[in-house]
């Protein structure tokens, strides 16, 4: 079963997001891999919590799909401890890969470097596990 909100997402704005995706947060709660440690290019990131499913969560995966256009081939799904952000790439070349989004605020404007942690979301499961 393919969770709504991913899939309105999907037929609305013409991106893919794997069905493995799907499959996990459906039997997933939010917070099961609170504080779990991840180590991306010898940094320790430690996640927060993913994206839930629910009408509510069907409108912030929208958002942090189109709040800038630099970043629209990328949909948010999960938040580090520190703000960083887990986001899977739904569109152009590399789909399904998944990166770290780590913003920068040194002016009012927020710049990301984006670092990639898999090529897909079950090698990124393997990561977390």
């Amino acid at each position: 079963m393919l969770f709504e909100g991913i899939k309105k997402i999907q037929e609305k704005y013409g991106v893919e997001i794997p069905k493995e995706y799907n499959d996990f947060i459906l039997k997933t709660d939010m917070f099961d891999y609170y504080n779990k440690k991840i180590n991306i290019q010898n940094q320790e990131y430690e996640i927060g919590h993913f994206l839930k499913t629910g009408d509510s969560s069907t409108d912030l995966y929208e958002w942090y799909l189109l709040r800038d256009p630099m970043y629209k081939d990328y949909l948010t799904i999960a938040f580090c401890i520190y703000d960083e952000e887990i986001a899977i790439k739904v569109k152009g070349e590399d789909k399904g890969k998944i990166v770290l989004l780590i913003g920068e605020d040194e002016t009012e404007e927020v710049e990301y470097n984006i670092i990639e942690i898999a090529n897909n979301f079950t090698e990124f499961l393997n990561i977390i596990s």
